[in-house]
């Protein structure tokens, strides 16, 4: 017998597909015809998703089988809410994993597929069913329905005994494969009442949605009472402010209760190191937060999540605290965090990569830096064509960049380095189906690397076959995250060095394409638009992130200037969505873990949107395509290139051209945000402030703009915006004056492709 899994729904009917082979029975092939267009699950601009949701375009090839569009003509597109995952080495074969409405979804922002840990923990004998709780909550637990209800009656706490050893290592094994966030919480677990037992369909199966909401009063007295932050000793803190020592040592003190794991830690300990999650780190800016307005009287002197990120070890964040002349969020350690990552990027062995503010260590390599570079000839195209190095091709993008370079007569050879194993890697092919063919001659090639190791943790052979053919590279990976202090990215320094020693050596003198940030230049003070040069001063920048950019920008500089490694570097401003039509209706999205999807979440569940955006109010917002269409510009089209050896290094400022200010669009927002009525719109002050009481109220803690509030408060803090010249970037690449400015027709495709529409 020969079984074959089938597909199908009221909406849609069945889906066409291919015989599977019968080793793997357990797996869908679909037709074409279908129209299906693979939605990552979790989707982020580091990691290289895994699962993704079947969702069916409306195209007109597919129309006799697409039947969901007759049911629904009004539509062009149809989410089946059904998550699948691919097979490691067998194409188009996808394994059923469950249903997107089963996620659980945390405060933080992470995501949770409740399915395995639920059916190991259903599987103990005594226990009948299991559901997974804490969607908008810090943290999960678990709801139970024992097999003898009585056990209910008498075990109040928690579960009966004989089960309580299983079900730790049912919990056990499955916490091991989920990230911190997602760790199930021995404290949280709920036993269902006899007298309410789990709803269930006419197929047997649990309803989840019905059962929770049976159980919703408990879940939430359950989650109050567990609550961290409300603990005996949390709630009614005291720190010792008389000193920086005395507070740092209550500081330790706090943390280790906060993390409750018998953690020893001293002050000086990156907390984040040491385990603490984004959830403790909200409790822990809570309670410090609380105990500073307690004790001075001064709201004020309320802390954000930003300000612990930003100060991750006790003495930091004792530091910060009683330095009462700097307001609120800043970080004391910013200017001279910059200075020492800096200098320790000195110290890495480079070839002729001298900074000049450090000169100290020239006497100490002079030695081993040559005095001219190995090979000055430009990075023109060899017999067979480019050959380009990128990194991070499965980010938002680098994989709509791959797309592009993809599609281009002149390249001929691709490599791309990413962390994600290389048969994982290809999936970002999937998001664009059809463009491999368009260039036949495209050799496209997968390489699992680590840019801040030796050869860039390739092996010597691979290493010097790329120095010796390739043409281009284009660095787009780089860790982001907001919230971190420029310490946690001095990984992504290193790597910006090993490319440049890369370079240094290859036979065709690569050019370096690097994506810096407008991140840098943030905090920019003159009274003119900032220039596409070089800029020095961390001072200008804003956040770690900011900071890293800049030292990596500096960097290359330096390689130009003695070395003659040939560098171009855009300074990138926001990165927006993809507004142009494909012919296979495919699309990877704007990441909702973005600021802007974040900030329209958040206003939806706060009812209420900001009038401007402070110092972001400019909109000079540009499609991710069109970044993908300049970048592959640079790279394949010669006149874009200056042959000038006096100065061979180009900065540009990637923003849109045409601009329009936040208050333009919020009308739109406003009205497609609103379900009945079109949303209140407020003052970005009064934003913030509704967001950041958020936190105190019950079940209003999920509110996803929790995450990014100290951004968020950083633009309230200033009106001015910061605008940045682009008479260069114009002359040099014209289809950026043809992109236009943001329009209501992109800002409602975003819309669209976020599901918000």
């Amino acid at each position: 017998m020969r079984l074959f899994v089938g597909l199908g729904s009221t909406e849609c009917g069945s889906l066409i597909q291919y015989p599977t082979d019968p080793a793997h029975w357990n797996y869908c092939h679909f037709h074409a015809s279908n129209g299906i267009h693979w939605r990552p699950v979790f989707e982020s601009s580091e990691e290289q998703p895994t699962e993704y949701e079947l969702v069916l375009h409306r195209h007109n090839s597919c129309k006799p089988y697409q039947g969901v569009f007759e049911n629904f003509p009004d539509l062009d597109e149809w989410s089946t809410k059904d998550v699948f995952r691919k097979h490691p080495s067998i194409p188009d074969y996808w394994e059923y994993r469950y249903r997107i409405d089963d996620l659980v979804v945390f405060s933080t922002g992470e995501k949770m597929n409740p399915i395995p840990v639920e059916s190991r923990v259903s599987g103990i004998p005594g226990i009948k069913a299991a559901l997974v709780i804490g969607n908008k909550q810090l943290r999960p637990g678990m709801l139970i329905e024992l097999d003898d209800p009585d056990h209910s009656l008498s075990y109040d706490s928690g579960l009966p005994f004989e089960l309580q050893g299983p079900f730790k290592e049912a919990v056990g094994i499955e916490n091991d494969q989920n990230s911190r966030d997602a760790q199930i919480d021995e404290e949280l677990i709920l036993i269902a009442v006899p007298d309410r037992a789990f709803i269930r369909t006419p197929k047997g199966t649990v309803n989840r949605n019905k059962t929770l909401e049976l159980y919703k009063a408990e879940i939430n007295d359950l989650y109050r009472s567990t609550d961290p932050s409300n603990a005996k000793g949390l709630n009614d803190l005291s720190l010792d402010m008389t000193s920086q020592d005395s507070l740092a040592s209550d500081l330790t003190r706090l943390v280790e209760k906060i993390m409750a794991n018998d953690s020893e830690l001293d002050e000086q300990t990156d907390i984040f190191a040491a385990g603490f999650d984004s959830g403790q780190a909200q409790i822990l800016a809570a309670v410090v937060g609380k105990a500073l307005v307690r004790q001075t009287g001064q709201p004020e002197r309320n802390i954000t999540v930003d300000a612990v990120y930003r100060n991750p070890t006790p003495r930091k964040l004792a530091k910060f605290l009683t330095a009462s002349q700097n307001p609120p969020g800043h970080d004391l350690e910013e200017t001279s965090e910059f200075q020492e990552v800096l200098q320790r990027s000195a110290l890495i062995p480079m070839l002729n990569v001298i900074l000049v503010v450090y000169a100290k260590w020239v006497t100490r390599y002079s030695k081993t830096i040559p005095d001219t570079p190995a090979n000055l000839e430009p990075n023109v195209s060899t017999n067979s064509g480019h050959h380009v190095l990128v990194t991070g091709s499965t980010g938002f993008v680098g994989s709509h960049t791959l797309r592009s370079l993809l599609r281009r007569q002149v390249v001929s050879q691709i490599t791309c380095l990413n962390r994600s194993g290389a048969n994982e890697s290809k999936v970002c092919l999937q998001r664009f189906p059809g463009d491999e063919s368009k260039n036949h001659s495209v050799q496209l090639n997968f390489k699992v690397a680590d840019l801040s190791e030796p050869f860039l943790g390739l092996s010597e052979k691979t290493y010097y076959d790329l120095q010796d053919n390739v043409t281009h590279i284009l660095h787009c990976q780089w860790a982001v995250d907001f919230n971190r202090p420029l310490t946690h990215f001095e990984s992504n320094i290193k790597g910006i060095v090993g490319l440049i020693q890369f370079a240094h050596a290859s036979k065709h003198n690569s050019q370096v394409i690097f994506l810096s940030s407008i991140a840098t230049v943030r905090n920019w003070k003159e009274d003119r638009d900032v220039p596409e040069e070089t800029l020095r001063s961390p001072e200008t920048t804003e956040t770690g992130y900011g900071e890293s950019k800049l030292i990596a920008s500096l960097l290359l500089d330096q390689s130009v200037n003695s070395a003659g490694v040939r560098s171009t570097i855009f300074r990138l401003g926001q990165v927006a969505g993809p507004i142009e039509e494909w012919p296979e209706g495919q699309h990877m999205s704007w990441p909702r873990r973005d600021w802007f999807p974040t900030l329209l979440e958040a206003s939806v569940q706060l009812d209420c949107l900001p009038e401007t955006l402070g110092s972001g109010n400019q909109i000079d917002w540009i499609p991710v395509d069109t970044v993908a269409e300049l970048l592959s510009d640079l790279i394949c089209s010669p006149r874009v290139y200056e042959r000038d050896n006096s100065t061979n290094i180009r900065y540009y400022n990637l923003v849109n051209p045409h601009q329009i200010q936040f208050s333009d669009i919020v009308p739109l927002l406003a009205q497609r945000l609103g379900s009945s009525e079109p949303l209140e719109v407020v003052s970005l002050r009064d934003w913030v402030h509704r967001l950041s009481q958020s936190i105190d109220k019950p079940g209003s803690r999920s509110n996803p703009g929790l995450r990014l509030l100290g951004f968020f408060q950083g633009l309230a803090r200033s009106e001015k915006a910061v605008t940045l010249d682009t008479t260069m970037i114009e002359e040099r690449f014209p289809r950026l004056g043809q992109v236009g400015a943001v329009s209501d027709r992109w800002i409602s495709l975003w819309l669209e492709q976020w599901g918000m529409a």
